[in-house]
């Protein structure tokens, strides 16, 4: 049973004083100072009273002090309006008695300091204004109805990114596939994956182009479908799988059931894991990944999102570092030498920067995506750049290339090729004669084009003499 309010800011803080908490799993805070600016110059503007800082989602999380039940009220949506609030209200001496930040870092960023950064000074007539600003707020009996509430909330009219969306929904579903909730620790170590290695916005390969660009446009190429560009309304479902022992439509055997089963019994046997996962890569990047993911799998709701998540999010950073002080030192040879080739035939060369050129890399990344989730280092040494030959082909001869036809003629044949290869050579054959198509294709453009110039491809020349060297190798 919920429990709807609508309440000022100053109302909010009394009436919950002391029960608030930041739960473990939360992120800690992460607030900059343009948005703290930004929230104190909406409130200026407005009339004393009017202003809607939107809802908060609180989840009634019932715990025993002393043999008497204490109501802890965990914020699942909200927390970083919250602790604002009470920085900008200056409640230093009544901070924790206000909310408990539950196992708080104590490198993270505080609220304090991120308003002294600002160099906001907030007047006495200011913060009036501010304990009168108006919000909702939604308290629920249980988690899985938090995470339901916090998946279609909208924070200060602007949509939830994707991978907030998705996380709130596997959470969810770890609630709905278990006899009891989640607890703290779990979803805390879950947190801490998500933030530090799948969400990392340090990387150029982060959560939101991981899953939206490179994970769905793989996917899709696996299934023969065409290329589309990634819509949260539309595509959303692509990492919203089935919950086990829930849907009617998870299977209870087959290929997701058998690996689900095998991952658990193996669990503890870290030896044969390490072998299973070293087939991918030769430099420990994945270890302690899920040796079973595939990118075109049927999507596990729960947990086993997490791990899915987390093995591609190492594996695009190993492929695709963001600069070359970034690549670990124990690289191997053959990543050594894809590296050199990315960087120096991917990037620097003229007109790379061109959105076109984008795009063409973009379907390059997910073809060597699944090059390597499928035949390894062996598949990315034979094969990285015939690859990059057939990804490129649109942008040799088109002004323009927008990105519905980045790829268009060899993408969706080289993951079926991907797909139905039962070894490398017989990949390998398969490619040759997608070059030889391509080689014949670009010779009829210049046969009916005689004067144009095929765009040129680093010091190799022409795209056309890229082209020629792979057939001829």
């Amino acid at each position: 049973m919920s429990e709807e309010g609508f309440c000022s800011v100053e109302e909010f803080l009394e009436q919950f004083k002391g029960r608030l908490r930041i739960p473990a799993y939360q992120r800690g805070y992460a607030w900059t100072a343009e948005q703290v600016e930004q929230l104190v110059e909406d409130v200026r503007s407005a009339e004393m009273g009017t202003y809607f800082l939107g809802t908060i989602i609180l989840h009634n999380n019932k715990e025993k002090h002393n043999n008497e039940e204490k109501k802890i009220l965990d914020i699942v949506d909200g927390q970083q309006r919250v602790r604002t609030l009470i920085a900008l209200l200056d409640e230093e001496a009544s901070y924790q008695e206000i909310c408990e930040i539950k196992e708080s870092d104590p490198n993270e960023k505080d609220p304090k300091k991120t308003i002294k950064e600002a160099g906001m000074q907030v007047s006495e007539e200011e913060k009036e204004r501010l304990r009168a600003c108006r919000m909702a707020y939604i308290t629920v009996e249980k988690l899985e109805e938090a995470f339901q509430l916090f998946d279609t909330q909208n924070g200060r009219g602007k949509p939830l990114s994707v991978a907030n969306l998705l996380k709130a929904y596997h959470y969810n579903a770890m609630a709905l596939n278990c006899t009891r909730e989640p607890e703290a620790k779990e979803l805390a170590k879950l947190e801490q994956c998500w933030e530090e290695e799948i969400a990392d916005e340090n990387s150029t390969k982060h959560v939101e182009g991981l899953l939206t660009t490179l994970l769905f446009l793989a996917r899709r190429g696996v299934r023969g479908e065409g290329k589309e560009w990634f819509d949260r309304q539309q595509h959303l479902g692509e990492f919203q799988g089935v919950t086990l022992g829930v849907d009617e439509e998870a299977p209870a055997y087959g290929v997701s059931g058998l690996c689900h089963t095998v991952r658990m019994v193996l669990s503890g046997e870290k030896w044969l894991i390490g072998k299973l996962v070293k087939g991918r890569l030769e430099n420990g990047v994945l270890k302690d990944c899920d040796p079973f993911a595939q990118i075109g799998q049927l999507i596990v709701n729960g947990e086993d999102f997490f791990g899915y998540a987390r093995t591609y999010a190492r594996l695009a950073r190993a492929l695709f570092p963001k600069d070359k002080n970034g690549v670990p030192d124990n690289r191997s040879e053959v990543l050594r030498t894809f590296h050199t080739f990315y960087w120096e035939k991917c990037f620097f060369y003229d007109g790379a920067g061109r959105t076109g050129d984008r795009y063409a890399r973009a379907v390059y990344e997910a073809l060597i995506l699944l090059l390597v989730d499928r035949f390894g280092e062996a598949g990315l040494k034979a094969h990285h750049e015939t690859l990059w030959r057939l990804a490129y082909h649109e942008r040799c001869f088109m002004g323009r290339l927008v990105f519905e036809r980045a790829g268009a003629k060899y993408f969706v044949k080289v993951c079926q090729a991907l797909v139905a290869s039962p070894t490398l050579t017989v990949f390998g054959h398969t490619l040759r004669k997608l070059l030889k198509e391509q080689q014949k294709e670009l010779e009829n453009v210049i046969k009916a084009n005689p004067d144009q110039q095929l765009k040129p491809f680093g010091e190799e020349g022409t795209l056309h003499d890229f082209v020629m060297a792979g057939v001829n190798a």
